[in-house]
């Protein structure tokens, strides 16, 4: 018998904040946007909220190079690229790899059932940057 959670007004509020988000979000920016709405809220009980949603399948974690993990709603099928200097995300619009997937599971005669890809580099602001000439008041 499968165990139904509680909504509690935190997880809602905790669930569309990460639903809404344009991109992938720490504990840490979740807790900022949440705390507001609830009082004595301590952010133990969001890293809570989001290993309970992970374990049931309603929200994906990621965890990036900087060790901090990142979270997004699995209810929509996205991927990401990542800056590396400014952490930026910017989403990829549909998926880029549904004809590799159909392409492995057609040689290996495997099923896949979901797929997760993490694409990092530097946004254009962050390559202009690195690329402008430095003043020697710098």
């Amino acid at each position: 018998m499968e165990k139904t959670r509680r909504q509690t007004p935190r997880k809602k509020a905790i669930s569309e904040i990460i639903e809404n988000s344009c991109e992938p979000m720490t504990a840490e920016e979740i807790f900022e946007k949440v705390s507001p709405l609830f009082e004595n809220l301590a952010i133990t009980t969001v890293y809570r909220t989001l290993d309970a949603m992970e374990q049931s399948g309603e929200i994906n974690r990621s965890i990036y190079d900087d060790g901090v993990a990142r979270y997004v709603c699995s209810k929509t099928h996205r991927h990401f690229l990542t800056c590396l200097k400014c952490r930026k995300s910017v989403a990829i619009e549909g998926c880029p790899f549904e004809s590799a997937e159909e392409e492995i599971c057609r040689k290996t005669g495997f099923k896949i059932s979901k797929h997760k890809v993490e694409l990092f580099g530097y946004c254009p602001e962050c390559q202009q940057a690195e690329s402008a000439p430095k003043s020697h008041t710098e």
